[in-house]
């Protein structure tokens, strides 16, 4: 978490720095920097993983990071990169979060009617948002936070079978079906 911390503030402080006259800009600039290098970041280490634990994988490798778990478990390496995710999504959400809070307060102040009445405008568009909001929320992010963590664990383990299946599936190829349903 310290490490995705040390990112986000070397990232808003850089652009604060290329954009110093606009600051509305700068967290804009800084919130997509940021959200480009955690998805680089999370798609690196998923291609790592894939690479060192995948099927490519030698049974060496397999055997030699199949003692970081007990019977029955989640590998660790699963574990750790969840962990990442989590912090790399953190690390997302608090910059999109300064950035629309920014741009609340850029809209609220560019209009004449809503400068005038500066915290019922902001509260109303924030509602606005938080409704807009709120339903995919409730239908996605909620149930995986009310999961039992048995069940959340139950979850990645079939995840992962269904990633082992499909690396262990092998398609026929196409000549071979095509002679085999001309045969009489």
């Amino acid at each position: 978490m310290a490490i995705t911390w040390m990112i986000y503030r070397g990232c808003s402080w850089n652009s604060r720095k290329y954009f110093e006259t606009n600051r509305p800009l700068a967290l804009a600039a800084s919130a997509l920097v940021i959200s480009i290098f955690c998805i680089a970041i999370l798609v690196l280490l998923d291609k790592i993983l894939d690479d060192l634990l995948g099927g490519n994988a030698s049974a060496t490798m397999r055997t030699w990071t199949g003692r970081f778990t007990a019977a029955g478990d989640i590998p660790l390496q699963e574990k750790c990169m969840r962990a990442i995710m989590c912090c790399m999504g953190l690390t997302m959400a608090l910059s999109w979060q300064l950035n629309m809070e920014q741009a609340i307060s850029t809209v609220v102040q560019s209009q004449h009617f809503m400068a005038n009445h500066m915290v019922w405008s902001q509260s109303f568009l924030s509602i606005v948002l938080a409704l807009a909001l709120i339903f995919p929320w409730r239908r996605i992010i909620l149930p995986k936070s009310e999961m039992r963590e048995r069940s959340h664990e139950d979850e990645i383990k079939n995840e992962l079978n269904v990633m082992t299946n499909a690396e262990n599936f092998m398609a026929e190829p196409r000549a071979l079906r095509v002679r085999q349903t001309s045969d009489p």
